[in-house]
């Protein structure tokens, strides 16, 4: 992880909440907790016992480790066994991969050029 990575749980929450469109409420409701308490993890005043955030984990579709600052990847859930949707997904996935790879060529050449 990068050295100068700050976590701040309270905007993680915020932010996946606010990407649901969710309010503060809706998130209390469908975590079997209050209003104020959310907003207290969004403000950072409180953190969130071990079974909340598997809680989050599951309803924002992202890992604990997400929540918790150490991985930034999120979860992408297929809902069924579509196939068609499964090969797309592969193919995009190795197609970033291979972006990935030859940008890291192009950042790598220029800088040779540089020094």
């Amino acid at each position: 992880m990068d050295d100068q990575y700050i976590y701040d749980f309270g905007m993680i929450v915020r932010m996946l909440r606010e990407n649901k469109g969710w309010s503060q409420q809706q998130l209390a409701e469908k975590l079997g907790i209050t209003k104020p308490t959310v907003s207290s993890y969004e403000n950072n005043y409180a953190f969130p016992s071990f079974e909340v955030i598997k809680q989050m984990a599951v309803l924002f579709r992202v890992t604990s480790d997400y929540l918790l600052g150490l991985d930034y990847r999120t979860v992408f859930a297929l809902e069924s066994n579509n196939e068609e949707k499964i090969k797309l997904i592969a193919h995009t996935i190795d197609y970033i991969e291979s972006m990935e790879e030859k940008l890291k060529s192009c950042v790598d050449k220029t800088s040779k050029n540089i020094y």
